[in-house]
């Protein structure tokens, strides 16, 4: 089916060029996008704040490339979580 002619297939407008490179590319879009929704929607539930500092090295670890490009950057967001943990130490909260 030709995508020239404006003609939909089940709701969906077909693309022909969409093959090779551009479909991987697509396909890790897509991907990303499904993971970021399911993080956005689990971020309302309550936690703990050590249940909190996993989430967050989570998402650190899922979401945030790993490289000496970058380096500084992903080591700053560490530095925000980390103190929580001796927040959470003196705060004497246990479960």
């Amino acid at each position: 089916m030709s995508s020239d002619d404006d003609t939909l297939f089940d709701k969906i407008l077909p693309f022909d060029n969409m093959e090779g490179e551009a479909a991987a590319v697509l396909g890790r879009f897509v991907k990303y996008v499904r993971s970021l929704h399911a993080v956005a929607s689990d971020l309302g539930r309550p936690r703990t704040l050590l249940q909190w500092i996993e989430t967050l090295r989570t998402i650190q670890r899922d979401f945030f490339k790993t490289s000496k490009e970058v380096a500084m950057e992903y080591n700053s967001i560490g530095k925000v979580i980390d103190p929580l943990e001796k927040i959470d130490k003196h705060s004497g909260y246990t479960d």
